[in-house]
Parts: structure tokens; C-alpha cells; sequence
């Protein structure tokens, strides 16, 4: 009787996990996996998709730290890594100890600043796209306006192409990403404080 129970539990928690599992192996292990084998191979799916694909070692990976286009990628992808790290980590856990006060206004505070994390990243796409617009947006307006009182237009403070140069694209990106991120990690680091015995303070 025990083990027909247990077979039975084994089957219902099995019957759960199934859908994830394929889930997992479908649109994860096995694209994870096909890539990584074409990455040994000169496979071209947009020009020779129909040849075979011939083994090639790691000739593609010794191509592609030989190109400019890959090491100006990995250092967009380093700059980007750092200040995201930084800037999403510092900040939310001076707001976690500052919201964890007993401050007025507590559940206030937490609650928009985890706005963002829960906002569409359509919403938020779009209303940053208004932001940093060139001509007509908010930053660029706040930035021109402080240029005419301390003259720094001379450093060509004003009228910023932020999605348009490749000079500050990844500065706005990365920008956004922080905004994005830095209420779940303060929520994080809250939990992690409230969590400690207070006898320890």
C-alpha cells in the first residue's frame, strides 16, 4: 500500500514537471545545444542553408577575436556589464536601508521605486524613446535649459542624439537598464535586511 502511494506521488510530481521539462529542452537545451555545434562548422543559414555543413574546429572562434567588429562588441559588453553593476547595486542598497527606516510614507516609497521592474518593456521602451528623443525630448530640454545658464553648450551639452550616435546609445541603454533593475535589487537587498535579528543592532 505504501509503495502504490508513493508511485503515485512519483507519478503526479513527474506529470508536473513534464510540461516544464519539454518546455526547458525545446526553446533552451536543444537551441543551446544545434548552436553550439554550428559553431564548430562553416554552416551558413542565410547563404548555403541548403548545403551540408562541414567541420571546421574552432576556426570561427579564432575569426572572430581576429575582428574589430567582435573586440569593439566585447568591450561595449564589458563598459556595459560594469556600470549596470554598479549602478544598479549601490544605489538600491542605500534605498533599501533608507526605505527599511521607519520612515512616513514606507510602503509609498517601496511601491514606486518597483514600479519600473513590473512596467511592459514596451510601455518602458516607449516612454524612454520620448525622453531621449533629440528634438523635442525631456532630457535634452533640461539639458539645454542649464546650458544657457552655465554655458555648456560649449561642450555640446545640447541637442544630444541619444539613440542616433553611437557615441551615447550605449550610455542611454544603459541608463535605462539601471532604471529598470534598480527597484528589484533594492527589494532584494530589504529582505535580506529585514531578515537580520534585531538584536544584533
Amino acid at each position: 500500500m505504501m509503495k502504490s502511494k508513493r508511485l503515485r506521488d512519483a507519478i503526479d510530481g513527474c506529470s508536473m514537471l513534464f510540461p516544464t521539462i519539454v518546455g526547458v529542452l525545446a526553446f533552451f537545451a536543444f537551441p543551446l545545444g544545434y548552436s553550439l555545434y554550428l559553431s564548430f562548422t562553416n554552416a551558413n543559414l542565410l547563404e548555403r542553408a541548403n548545403e551540408p555543413a562541414r567541420f571546421i574546429s574552432v576556426q570561427n572562434y579564432l575569426n572572430a577575436f581576429q575582428s574589430d567588429v567582435f573586440q569593439e562588441a566585447l568591450g561595449n559588453t564589458a563598459w556595459f556589464a560594469f556600470f549596470v553593476l554598479v549602478f544598479s547595486i549601490l544605489p538600491a542598497l542605500l534605498l533599501a536601508v533608507l526605505i527599511n527606516e521607519k520612515i512616513w510614507g514606507q510602503s509609498f516609497f517601496r511601491s514606486i521605486y518597483f514600479v519600473p521592474v513590473v512596467a511592459s518593456v514596451v510601455g518602458v521602451s516607449l516612454v524612454w524613446k520620448f525622453l531621449l528623443n533629440k528634438d523635442f525630448g525631456w532630457i535634452n530640454l533640461a539639458i539645454e535649459w542649464f546650458g544657457g545658464i552655465t554655458g555648456l553648450e560649449n561642450f555640446g551639452l545640447v541637442l544630444i542624439s541619444w539613440l542616433g550616435n553611437a557615441k551615447y546609445a550605449l550610455t542611454a541603454v544603459t541608463i535605462v537598464f539601471v532604471w529598470k533593475t534598480i527597484g528589484y535589487n533594492m527589494v532584494i537587498f530589504m529582505s535580506g535586511l529585514q531578515a537580520i535579528n534585531k538584536q544584533l543592532y
